[in-house]
């Protein structure tokens, strides 16, 4: 995968994004956004995947991946 594929990605959970008091919602997303970047570190081993997180977590989308 490229970065561009796992900037996709971050997008699409980023969209996704439950407000954290919803904490089932909230708590299901993290282990969906978990999961998805274990798929990703296991298809390119250097996926950064703080790196990742922290693109997801940022609420403007400056920090890219």
């Amino acid at each position: 995968m490229s970065k561009k594929h796992f900037i996709a990605l971050a997008d699409a959970l980023k969209a996704t994004r439950p407000k954290e008091s919803m904490i089932d919602e909230f708590t299901q997303w993290k282990l969906d956004v978990d999961a998805v970047a274990r798929v990703c570190h296991s298809l390119n081993p250097a996926f950064k995947r703080d790196r990742w997180y922290g693109y997801i977590d940022a609420g403007n989308g400056e920090s890219k991946p």
